[in-house]
């Protein structure tokens, strides 16, 4: 039976009718000890992997009371299955969702809580607890895509049977309401419509993707407490991403038409993360003429200067942040090349400065030939987990995965080498990939993946054109490169002449590239790279690959001029060198200098800015002024908290302060801290078992001096909300520290 072409989508809207908590399993700033799941601009979201769980909870409930087959819940959310021939496969789950992102966003809640001691009314000790809520009535929205629409009813009884999320379910927490509406696959919008048909100019299709989800590509065999992530999209993944789907989502007639995928002329390349733009620029038609790649290795930073250590209490604390390495880097720019920050490590540099490579995934990117390269780092966050238990692993595990965040954009091209037949069966096999009409799965789990825009280019401009011999050559590799000995077909672990005169496939008989290593300088990396065929379950054997961004610099001279040169022709020549270079391996370029284009380009243009990039740092460093400040609070909050009593002198207890401090927490402006000292005042009511004036020996004296110290502050602060709040809130912190001190100190005494 063939399979129809054809899927839905259903929309689905989440109304809370109970507060929710859906944490990240972290505490965070201001004394929360879990604090909500958010997306990269911080609003509240339901990850798709908690809802899929719930999906699945729900399914294996309705199949032990027969509502649907095993085999239906299987082929919907994956699985071992017997087939036909009574073989035990493994069936990848048919349905792929997003996060549910909120619509009406509200300003989150906190709940407080304690354990009680036993038998007893009695707060226990150090279990109070402040858990960050959003509050019922909030609205969250979310797609879901189903390869197999025949499971359409049994998803249906999946979503009507889950009445609430996140944590504390047993005692109400989280209760929902959920609708949904289903399109069809003509009711679904296209992202993509300017894509016309190839010509005979058409070499490369080049594709924008976006992932609707957090991405988690692995890059490791054996992780520990974190997965890694990779920080872009290796060509390898992204063909397996189109062949998954067309054998999803195709009649099993067109399956046959796919072997030109895999016939190795077509090349996929690797798709890289683009910089957070103001606007909407992937809509910009200027697209053809963007270049990103990874950050050359030889393109280093210089190190700050060593400096002596102070005493912390012999010096102000402005002085001693000033003295803090770490404190003491400012924030940097997207653009580099303009100071003397960055050295070229092939060229004569500063002797005495120290230089460091740059950490990470660090990338460069330009909208055209015209405008210098911007240095940039995608964002990744960690998602901490736990495993559910099973029948292998009965006590569950905990775990954090490495993600790069949502709605981050890369840049992939697709190379037919002029090969206008296989560009037009491309297209018309995955036309509703490329209009943006459905999504590919990609990375841990399927998370989804759509195209935001899709043209046809001619082929990037040669890099590799040199006009004239310039005496010396630098390669500086693009993507990852796959090479072997042919001594030993062990892999090459770093660029050395004699293995890229190898590859471009000159024979050295009588070892004339031996003596080139004298006048040569690199500097390479290498990692392992891996990978995961997801229809077989089995991963794919690792190899050895110099990393992107390796480079060397040949410098010729009179007894290896005419080496040099040979080299350098047969690398004028070659498109890609090393294994797999269909999947994006082996790309390199020629005397890429970037550090000297931006160097050039400022030069003429010293007051030119960018207008369309968000500002980030390509590495965190805290801001001086604001660490400054924060010192300073602290030294003054410790002041005032040295001149309160402790409860044996008279003083509120902790649970008294705890109330306070929460008060504060949630001012909203400045008058909103003096309205809590009033009320504090005037309160009548009792509060942890005793009120501040009238049944604490020394409250009246107490609220009159923090009223004096707040109208002081207030003043000396010109009003600032942040700072007063953070000001009172250290207050009492510091303070509640001392007086559990006392506590233990007098435990300790009672024991003994």
């Amino acid at each position: 039976m063939q399979k129809e072409l054809n899927w839905k989508r259903f929309n689905i809207k989440i109304t809370l009718e109970e507060d929710l908590h859906s944490g990240t399993g972290t505490g965070g700033g201001g004394g929360i000890d879990a604090v909500q799941m958010t997306d990269r601009e911080g609003r509240p979201v339901i990850r798709n992997s908690h809802f899929k769980g719930l999906l699945r909870d729900a399914a294996q409930e309705l199949v032990y009371f027969g509502q649907i087959k095993k085999e239906e819940k299987i082929r919907l959310f994956g699985g071992r299955i017997n087939d036909e021939n009574g073989d035990n496969t493994i069936h990848r789950g048919k349905f792929v969702s997003t996060s549910f992102n909120i619509k009406n966003q509200k300003y989150p809640i906190l709940w407080t809580s304690t354990a009680r001691e036993p038998f007893s009314r009695t707060p226990l000790d150090d279990t109070l607890r402040t858990v960050e809520y959003v509050p019922a009535g909030s609205g969250f929205e979310g797609e879901l895509e189903l390869r197999e629409p025949d499971l359409s009813d049994v998803l249906e009884k999946c979503l009507k049977h889950i009445d609430q999320l996140g944590s504390n379910r047993n005692r109400g927490d989280g209760l929902l309401k959920i609708d949904w509406d289903v399109k069809e696959e003509n009711e679904i919008e296209n992202t993509v419509t300017d894509l016309s048909p190839p010509t005979s100019n058409d070499t490369q299709l080049r594709l924008i993707l976006r992932n609707k989800t957090p991405l988690c590509l692995p890059k490791t065999g054996f992780p520990g407490n974190i997965l890694p992530t990779e920080r872009f999209l290796r060509g390898q993944v992204v063909m397996g991403a189109f062949a998954s789907w067309a054998l999803d989502c195709l009649p099993d007639a067109e399956h046959q038409s796919l072997n030109f995928l895999f016939d190795r002329k077509i090349k996929f390349g690797n798709g890289y993360p683009l910089p957070k733009f103001k606007n909407d620029l992937v809509k910009n038609p200027e697209i053809k003429m963007w270049d990103i790649v990874p950050f050359p290795l030889h393109i280093q930073t210089k190190k700050i200067a060593k400096i002596d250590k102070v005493k912390e209490k012999e010096t102000e604390p402005a002085i001693l942040i000033n003295q803090i390495w770490w404190a003491k880097q400012q924030k940097k720019d997207l653009l580099f090349g303009k100071s003397d920050e960055h050295a070229d490590r092939f060229m004569p540099c500063d002797c005495e400065a120290q230089y460091k490579r740059s950490k990470g995934d660090v990338y460069l990117f330009r909208c055209s030939e015209t405008e210098p390269w911007f240095q940039y780092t995608p964002e990744i966050a960690v998602h901490m987990r736990n495993q559910v238990p099973n029948r292998d692993n009965p006590d569950g595990s905990l775990f954090s995965d490495e993600e790069i965040v949502e709605n981050t954009d890369f840049l992939i091209d697709i190379d037919f080498h002029g090969n206008e037949d296989h560009a037009k069966k491309f297209l018309h096999l995955f036309k509703n990939v490329l209009n943006g009409k459905t999504w590919l799965r990609i990375g841990r789990g399927g998370r989804p993946v759509e195209v935001v825009r899709a043209v046809w280019i001619e082929g990037k401009k040669d890099s590799k054109t040199i006009v004239g011999y310039p005496g010396s050559i630098t390669v500086t590799l693009e993507s990852d490169l796959i090479a072997r000995s042919p001594q030993n077909f062990g892999f090459y672990n770093s660029l050395d002449p004699r293995m890229l005169a190898e590859l471009v496939g000159i024979i050295d008989e009588e070892n004339q590239f031996s003596s080139l290593p004298k006048n040569t300088y690199s500097y390479c990396d290498h990692e392992e790279i891996r990978g995961f065929n997801a229809a077989s379950g089995l991963p794919r054997t690792p190899v050895l690959a110099i990393r992107r961004g390796s480079a060397i610099h040949i410098q010729s001279n009179e007894s290896n001029c005419e080496q040099v040169r040979s080299l350098c022709e047969k690398l004028c020549t070659t498109e890609h060198l090393g294994e797999r270079t269909w999947e994006g391996f082996g790309r390199f370029r020629l005397n890429f200098d970037p550090l000297k284009t931006n160097r050039e380009f400022f030069t003429k243009n010293p007051k030119w800015k960018c207008e369309y990039l968000v500002e980030s740092n390509s590495e965190h460093c805290p801001d001086v002024s604001f660490i400054e400040n924060r010192e300073i609070l602290l030294k003054d909050a410790k002041s005032i908290a040295n001149q309160l009593p402790t409860p044996d002198e008279g003083g509120p207890n902790i649970s008294q302060w705890r109330y306070a401090q929460e008060q504060i927490r949630l001012a909203k402006d400045v008058n909103s801290i003096q309205e809590i000292f009033n009320r504090l005042t005037e309160h009548e009511k009792k509060r942890a078992g005793k009120c501040w004036e009238s049944k604490i020996k020394n409250g009246q004296e107490i609220l009159a001096f923090l009223k004096k110290e707040f109208g002081n502050r207030k003043e000396k602060y010109q009003e600032d909300i942040e700072t007063i709040r953070f000001l009172f809130d250290s207050v009492i912190r510091w303070h509640v520290v001392v007086i559990k001190e006392e506590t233990d100190q007098e435990k300790t005494h009672v024991e003994q």
